[in-house]
């Protein structure tokens, strides 16, 4: 059974306006360790033999076999199998891979050898055997014409198939080398078929044991040739010692590594496409960046809407009838033998609150006012890194917080502790309650979703909290009683001052208001009422103010420069004992705090059996219907903005890169005529355009770092988490997807002889 026969073949070739007989009636049988010269004319169809013969080319009378098989059925990715087993192509004009060095050309052929030492060892041996081995690192746009054919010879030998076929080989090169070329190809061919398509029968005559001339597409003579050369005169090598050099068959390789070989190697061949590409991707990697930081709220959508404040290991407990637990009652919950609760907050209002704070001095104030919630538990103000990078200590006075500040606040608070803060709180009327604390310690984060936290003692947070109560009610007057007639004096603003003692400072008022409260500092008749309206039910303080209280002797110095004259500084030993008993009248929720949300959550059903409503920290409730459309409207339009872009840089790279690309189309046929398939190509292409990325991510992560640890930007641009650059990775291997599918669009246009450089039709 001969390897290679043709019955009746034809082949049409149908243009816009004309058809044109390639050949027809074809009649040929081959075999292995034929040396088979096909001549003729040009035009007359030796070439179009050739490629039928190759499976570059379709034809459509008469059937070909290969080892018996009929071929006219088969599809384009069998006859890209067919020219992988059975075709090793060398062609006129060389198709040499210019972008690829010698070695890399050759080691494409040796993709199936899994072992990158074991190709490149192999691909040095075959360059060798044909006189290449100085040239390896030479690119193949730098050689000679006969570098270049002999090293598609080593490329042709490196398929190891059992047909090489030369369409004119030496018709480019002078006739000393086309004879170098002729003598190399019989020698690397004694167990081959090898068909060489010649215009000059005498070059080859030498060693061709058949010839076969074409005439008008049909086979005009098929004549045996007695060779005259008995052996190889050309180079070292000699037949027989190539094949015993013949290396084991290798391992098969899978067509994903074939891919990404292939993809690494255009990536290299092509350094100035590859670099324009990288930095299209840069672009388009900060593009989708921008979009996603700058439009950082849509991604509220994905986020559930929280009660409370989460603390890990935070209870909060309510009476079932609304009033606030005792502290007795609640210390019931701690301790061995209870719910195991480690600490309790009695009145947690500002656990969920933010209090307003700025730093005093005045050009500090200008650059930073802000709102901070206040915290107990160092985890749950730092998270799990509470213990590293923090600048000063933590505090050990009520009047001492520790600041947890994004970075964009380092410019105003700098590394310096000991800072004085004014944390204010502004009462219904209007007025403001300030009260300086000193700040010291403080950490940054470079998280800004994340809000200002201030880290407090017990005492320090209890004082805050009858502070912000304070600043709740409505009314604050002294009512007293003077030469027989009452006397009404409304205060209008009330300044802690930090002091054990109870006592209400009168030296800094205007002197009429001074003598007219105070005169003489016997006051015992006058009466302190606050009142303030809560929950639909009014709640009023009236108490005796001991004429002791008063004191009209010492000078309160003035904080930030708020009016000292029209103000009356308390101290906060005072505001206290005014504002314990008004909270228990009026707030009725505590919390229970637990190690971790673990051991909480075991609590709950015991305290639901005491009478309470317990609740996890982390409790959610469904959104309002109003923000609930907002976030749709808003991740929505993120949406399309982002697509949007891919879809315009996809464009946009495709249209810059269509001159490149059109270069390419020949690269892409070469591999196609080495019987490459078409889908490691693609597959290739796709990873080829995918290493573009890399550099992509690589500047986004050192965009990222330099934006979010730069106190200027930080305050600009959401923070972006992990998830959310996996998405922008994904808008980029999507934008890769859609440029490389738009370029593979005109890569595979036409049969491989079409896609070859200039698209000619043989």
């Amino acid at each position: 059974m001969p390897l290679l026969s043709l019955k009746d073949v034809g082949k049409i070739y149908v243009g816009e306006n004309s058809v044109a007989v390639g050949i027809r009636g074809i009649n040929l049988s081959f075999d292995k360790g034929e040396f088979v010269a096909i001549t003729g004319k040009s035009g007359s169809g030796k070439s179009t033999l050739l490629n039928v013969v190759s499976g570059m080319d379709t034809y459509e009378e008469g059937e070909m076999y290969i080892e018996g098989e009929p071929t006219s059925h088969f599809s384009q990715a069998d006859w890209e199998t067919y020219r992988q087993k059975y075709i090793s192509f060398i062609f006129q004009d060389y198709n040499i891979i210019d972008s690829f060095t010698v070695l890399e050309n050759v080691e494409l052929a040796l993709m199936h050898i899994e072992n990158p030492v074991e190709r490149r060892k192999r691909a040095i041996e075959l360059l060798t055997r044909v006189g290449m081995q100085k040239f390896l690192r030479q690119r193949g746009s730098k050689l000679s014409g006969g570098q270049k054919q002999r090293t598609v010879i080593a490329r042709a030998l490196a398929k190891d198939s059992p047909v090489i076929l030369a369409d004119e080989p030496t018709g480019n090169l002078d006739s000393e080398t086309a004879k170098e070329i002729i003598e190399l190809l019989h020698e690397v061919s004694r167990d081959k078929l090898l068909i060489v398509v010649t215009h000059n029968f005498e070059q080859v005559s030498e060693f061709a044991t058949r010839q076969i001339r074409i005439y008008d597409g049909g086979v005009e003579f098929d004549h045996e040739n007695v060779p005259t050369a008995t052996y190889a005169r050309y180079g070292e090598y000699t037949a027989e010692k190539g094949e015993a050099e013949k290396p084991a068959a290798p391992k098969k390789t899978s067509s994903f590594k074939k891919g990404l070989k292939l993809g690494w190697a255009l990536f290299k061949s092509m350094p100035k496409l590859s670099v324009f590409m990288s930095i299209m991707m840069i672009i388009g990697a900060i593009g989708l960046f921008l979009a996603a930081s700058v439009f950082g709220s849509a991604w509220d959508i994905f986020t559930p809407h929280k009660m409370f404040t989460h603390y890990d290991g935070r209870l909060i407990v309510v009476k079932q009838n609304s009033t606030l637990p005792t502290n007795a009652e609640l210390s019931a919950f701690t301790g061995e033998g209870t719910v195991g609760a480690k600490d309790i907050v009695r009145c947690d209002y500002l656990l969920d609150t933010a209090v307003s704070a700025k730093f005093k001095d005045e050009d500090y104030s200008k650059k930073y006012n802000t709102t901070m919630y206040c915290s107990l538990n160092y985890k749950a103000t730092f998270g799990d890194d509470f213990g590293s990078k923090i600048i000063g200590r933590y505090p050990e006075g009520e009047n001492e917080v520790f600041l947890y500040l994004p970075i964009s606040a380092k410019p105003a608070f700098g590394d310096e502790t000991e800072k004085e803060i004014i944390i204010s709180f502004y009462g219904n009327s209007g007025y403001e309650i300030p009260l300086a604390v000193k700040a010291v310690g403080v950490k940054y984060y470079y998280d800004n979703h994340i809000e200002p936290k201030m880290l407090l003692t017990r005492d320090g947070f209890d004082l805050l909290t009858y502070l912000n109560a304070l600043g709740k009610y409505s009314g604050l007057a002294f009512n007293y009683e003077k030469d027989g007639s009452s006397r009404y004096y409304n205060v209008s603003a009330i300044v802690p001052y930090l002091s054990n003692d109870k006592k209400i400072y009168l030296k800094t008022l205007y002197e009429p208001y001074e003598k007219e409260i105070n005169p003489g500092g016997a006051v015992g008749t006058d009466r302190f009422t606050i009142s303030r309206q809560y929950s639909g039910a009014s709640y009023n303080y009236t108490a005796d103010i001991p004429a002791e209280y008063f004191d009209n002797e010492t000078e309160i110095v003035g904080s930030s420069g708020y009016p000292d004259r029209t103000t009356v500084f308390v101290s906060t030993a005072l505001i206290r004992e005014w504002m314990e008993p008004a909270l228990d009248a009026t707030y009725g929720q505590a919390s229970l705090l637990f190690n971790n949300d673990r051991e909480a959550r075991s609590a709950v059903q015991a305290l639901n059996d005491a009478g309470y409503i317990a609740v996890l920290s982390d409790a959610t409730s469904a959104k309002s219907e109003y923000d609930a459309l907002i976030e749709t409207i808003g991740f929505f339009f993120f949406g399309i903005i982002m697509i949007e872009l891919i879809v315009f840089f996809a464009f946009f790279v495709n249209l810059v890169t269509r001159r490149s690309i059109d270069a390419f189309k020949g690269d892409v046929a070469i591999m196609r005529s080495m019987g490459i398939s078409a889908d490691n190509i693609k597959l290739g292409s796709y990873f080829r355009v995918m290493m573009t990325v890399i550099p992509a991510i690589l500047t986004l992560v050192l965009l990222a770092i330099w934006i979010f640890t730069s106190p200027l930007l930080n305050q600009f641009f959401t923070y972006l988490y992990w998830w959310q650059y996996a998405l922008i990775f994904a808008g980029l291997m999507l934008l890769a997807y859609f440029v490389t599918r738009m370029q593979l669009k005109r890569l595979f246009k036409g049969s491989v002889k079409q896609t070859m450089r200039g698209g000619k039709k043989l």
